[in-house]
């Protein structure tokens, strides 16, 4: 894991701050800060001591098997985690995704974006999609839902509002990338 974490990895990657890492699993900062930490090290020891409660929030949000946050494998995805995952997402069940349904506290926003058809089938969007992709939707929907509650307390955030301004193109390129 190049002497980082996997939930190192994770917040780099998208990136959202520690901070937010924390409100993502409902703890508290320095809470977030140590269990980074703990699954970096390297002894089984330090691992044990990880609220699993926390991990399980993260895994689902970041769509993410359990076994790669704690280092059992070096494989991030597993096909039915992400099937259970898509099945739970509700937009799936038309053929764009309503913003204003994620975004209810957002005023102006792109009202929707195409799924494309290849996607909606839980067969075909096997096929044609990588596992990284369809985790990368499942997050970047997440990462909307996340930010639109962080609004709710604050609608004028401009932070919050930018954040959301930089998803919406990367979930629609995400719909779109499909395997050659």
């Amino acid at each position: 894991m190049d002497n980082i974490s996997p939930l190192e990895e994770l917040r780099k990657h998208f990136p959202v701050k520690s901070e937010e890492m924390a409100q993502i699993a409902g703890t508290q900062y320095q809470n977030y800060r140590k269990y980074e930490r703990k699954l970096q090290a390297a002894d089984s020891t330090s691992r044990t001591t990880v609220n699993i409660d926390m991990l399980v929030k993260w895994a689902d949000f970041f769509a993410v098997s359990f076994d790669w946050l704690l280092g059992r494998t070096d494989k991030p995805y597993n096909d039915s985690i992400l099937l259970s995952l898509e099945a739970s997402c509700k937009f799936l069940q038309k053929n764009k995704l309503n913003l204003s349904s994620v975004l209810t506290n957002r005023k102006a926003v792109t009202s929707s974006i195409a799924i494309p058809k290849k996607y909606l089938d839980p067969a075909t969007r096997q096929k044609n999609y990588t596992q990284n992709t369809r985790a990368r939707i499942i997050t970047y929907i997440n990462l909307l839902r996340f930010f639109n509650e962080k609004l709710s307390s604050n609608a004028n955030d401009d932070d919050v509002l930018m954040e959301i301004d930089n998803i919406i193109p990367k979930l629609d390129c995400a719909f779109r990338n499909i395997n050659s």
